[in-house]
């Protein structure tokens, strides 16, 4: 039967327990403040609390969510946002440079983000906030 704890056990093994704990650490606390960052302005959301090195959000524009009529401030509804998602998920990803991808989570189309590399730095993530916003403002603009 598979061992599928090795790669754990080796990391472990390797740099100790104490330094392993603490780059999980640095890992989450990157996906907070890629979170904080992104959602700063108003116009992205976080879906769900940021508890690991995954981040769910969600851009909902000038939108601000929906209303009783489950329509935007502009009227779009949850499922154009939805679709808005995904479409931003394609912008980014096209530009070869970062790896994200479409989720549902709490029943709302997301983004996900998960920093898993222990090379990622708070550079490689604020580059993939301006792909995000970029994305965001060429879909506005479709």
């Amino acid at each position: 039967r598979p061992f599928n704890a090795l790669k754990l056990w080796l990391a472990m093994k390797l740099v100790g327990r104490r330094a392993y704990g603490r780059l999980a650490e640095e890992q989450v606390d990157l996906a907070r403040r890629f979170a904080r960052e992104l959602a700063a302005a108003g116009d992205w959301v976080t879906v769900t609390p940021v508890d690991t090195a995954i981040a769910a959000v969600r851009y909902i524009g000038g939108h601000g969510g929906t209303g009783a009529q489950g329509h935007g401030t502009d009227g779009l509804t949850e499922v154009d946002l939805d679709s808005a998602q995904d479409r931003i998920v394609a912008r980014v990803l096209a530009g070869r440079r970062h790896w994200i991808s479409p989720t549902t989570t709490v029943g709302r189309r997301a983004i996900r983000v998960m920093v898993i590399s222990y090379l990622t730095r708070w550079e490689h993530l604020a580059e993939l906030t301006a792909a995000l916003r970029e994305a965001a403002r060429a879909e506005e603009r479709a």
